[in-house]
């Protein structure tokens, strides 16, 4: 009897030694040609690991891949949609055998995506057509940092490609989670476009349990905006709590950002406070100058309604007519109306022309892509 569980130890003990031999010496290369036809088979997309693959094992195995390639959707003119030169994350292997995908560390060294939108309106994001109505289910990521990360979105059909350069910033020791920092420029709906921003963990994005940090600046055309505050449910951009600022050469050019013809105005500069609830975009207790008037109140667009509806309280300490003529249907720069209005009325009675009022503004935004803001000042 002892003869025999001497023998019996012996072996466990042999095959012990040799797992462990085959795991320190077996090549995980092996495995990329299989992950590749797996991801594959689930995105529709070619997919490879064009580098080594080298797996740590552990309770949380810490797995490394190298040139990792993501095809593109094939009407596109990019054939990769993303590219990956170092990908280093840790996997929860408790967690993995409960079917719940679980990354304590994930680090991403010159990740670039493309995302893009056909001439038909199909993003290159959806990859299967089975996926499109389904949720997109987030794995749980402990700790994300990127390293010279960058992006693309291109429409064609509104005109813009937009190059983004993305990157983590460390928050300090005692804090796993990475701010993250983004610098962009481009093309928007056919406008001059810059951006810069930076907001909080990357990773805080999906919760709306926590509000998300941002401040970020830009401009469009020759319009300048910035805004600090928080984003209560970011993915969805409802219940936002941001101070705002806005200026530029003729309000008509916001034509592009918000959907809503307004009358050509002077130069103006305004601040307030931004927030979004339902279909309903309200710029709250702003204050501000159009032209040589000073201005005040709220500004909300309802673009659930169509036509969109506009509401606005606004009042001035000092008003010049001829800064919102084209809002009573007069010519900027001109009388409102040759003729005194009636009785004890200050603005003119004739009809408003949304027509002329739309004609404008396309006159404008037109002056402004070819970058020539002085033509929309200079419409009468």
């Amino acid at each position: 009897m002892h003869r025999s569980l001497k023998w019996v130890g012996g072996v466990f003990l042999s095959l012990t030694v040799l797992i462990i031999l085959v795991v320190a010496f077996f090549d995980w290369n092996w495995l990329r040609d299989p992950i590749a036809r797996k991801v594959s088979s689930y995105t529709g997309r070619s997919f490879a690991i064009n580098g080594d693959l080298n797996v740590h094992l552990s309770l949380r195995p810490r797995i490394v891949a190298n040139d990792i390639v993501l095809g593109n959707a094939a009407w596109s003119r990019e054939p990769s949609m993303a590219t990956i030169k170092r990908l280093d994350f840790r996997i929860d292997i408790l967690k993995l055998l409960d079917a719940r995908v679980a990354f304590p560390e994930m680090a991403l060294s010159e990740p670039h995506v493309v995302l893009e939108v056909s001439k038909d309106g199909t993003p290159n994001w959806v990859f299967n057509e089975q996926d499109k109505n389904k949720p997109v289910e987030f794995p749980t990521i402990g700790a994300l940092t990127i390293d010279h990360g960058s992006a693309t979105y291109r429409d064609p059909k509104i005109d813009t490609d937009l190059a983004l350069e993305i990157k983590t910033l460390e928050d300090g020791k005692d804090n796993p989670e990475s701010k993250l920092e983004v610098m962009g420029k481009g093309r928007f709906k056919g406008l001059p476009t810059t951006l810069q921003a930076r907001g909080g963990a990357l990773l805080s994005l999906r919760s709306v349990d926590h509000p998300y940090p941002i401040k970020a600046s830009g401009m469009l055309g020759s319009t300048k905006a910035s805004i600090d505050g928080m984003l209560l449910d970011p993915l969805r951009l409802v219940g936002e709590q941001l101070n705002f600022q806005l200026e530029g050469s003729d309000l008509a050019l916001l034509f592009p950002i918000i959907g809503v013809p307004i009358p050509p105005t002077p130069p103006y500069k305004l601040a307030g406070f931004l927030d979004h609830t339902g279909e309903v975009w309200t710029f709250r207790r702003f204050k501000g100058t159009v032209g040589n008037s000073d201005v005040a109140g709220d500004f909300a667009v309802d673009r659930g309604k169509h036509p969109q509806m506009i509401t606005a309280g606004l009042v001035s300490q000092k008003l010049d007519m001829k800064d919102f003529g084209g809002f009573i249907g007069a010519d900027r720069g001109a009388q409102p109306s040759q003729t005194p209005p009636p009785g004890d009325r200050v603005l003119p009675t004739e009809p408003f022309s949304l027509k002329s009022c739309r004609r404008r503004t396309q006159m404008c935004i037109s002056a402004a892509r070819r970058f020539s803001p002085r033509k929309c000042r200079s419409r009468k």
